[in-house]
């Protein structure tokens, strides 16, 4: 018998068995009262008791979690996210990632991912800048219940300030028959710590804009045609790294 489950958790049904015999010698049927079948309690697909008769799990994540490498605008981000999955999800498994909004990353369906365990992921993703979409597929093997896969991808941040925004996930899981398991969105943990010298940097697509809390410059020399020596004063709202370009106009 081939059902198509339901779209919310459930456990296991108490299922019963009744027959109905047909009589040669008369109109009237031997019938047997309803007898309680014995349910399978084994775990399935790393759902406990997941082989027990319409029990029904939700796909997801027991943790997931996001951060950022660099808030500063318009700056290359590596984003690194860790999933955990809450049950076994075969080859073929789709995972998305929503809400990662305000880049100047465009469209792609081939955005380059790293992932740390070889062939948990597929070594490039889709990508969706309008709603801030990633979709990245199992590659040749599963993941599995409890173990934690890291994947890693770069992003262009936008040109002006922003919060974090909120971020979710959800996972759906291919089936051998008709109809895939379907996880529901769930958000994600974002990192909170500092990055960059910028308070809660490393929060998903936190953007911040350089610039300097201090800024001055005095002269020692008025006098025309004389030698004039500037001195500028800087103190910069984040870290400013070697190499980085300081511009004096006007």
């Amino acid at each position: 018998i081939t059902l198509r489950n339901g779209g919310e958790a459930q456990g296991a049904r108490n299922v019963s068995a009744s027959v109905v015999i047909p009589s040669a010698w008369g109109p009237d049927a031997g019938a047997s009262g309803d007898v309680w079948m014995a349910g399978a309690s084994e775990d399935l697909l790393g759902v406990g008791g997941g082989s027990g008769p319409l029990v029904i799990h939700v796909p997801g994540f027991l943790n997931a979690s996001i951060g950022q490498s660099n808030p500063l605008a318009s700056a290359s981000n590596v984003l690194t996210v860790t999933l955990s999955p809450d049950c076994d999800m075969r080859s073929g498994s789709v995972v998305s990632v929503f809400g990662l909004t305000g880049t100047l990353s465009g469209d792609t369906e081939s955005l380059n991912v790293s992932v740390v365990s070889a062939g948990s992921f597929s070594a490039t993703a889709g990508w969706v800048s309008g709603n801030g979409s990633l979709t990245v597929t199992v590659g040749s093997g599963w993941i599995v219940r409890g173990t934690s896969y890291v994947v890693s991808f770069v992003l262009r941040n936008g040109a002006v300030n922003q919060s974090s925004p909120g971020v979710s996930v959800r996972a759906t899981v291919p089936s051998h028959l008709e109809f895939d398991g379907e996880g529901v969105s769930a958000g994600i943990a974002k990192a909170s710590g500092d990055a960059l010298g910028v308070s809660g940097g490393a929060a998903p697509l936190l953007v911040h804009v350089p610039r300097f809390s201090v800024r001055s410059i005095v002269q020692g020399n008025p006098l025309a045609s004389a030698s004039n020596l500037l001195t500028v004063t800087l103190s910069p709202d984040c870290d400013v790294a070697g190499g980085s370009l300081v511009t004096l106009s006007g």
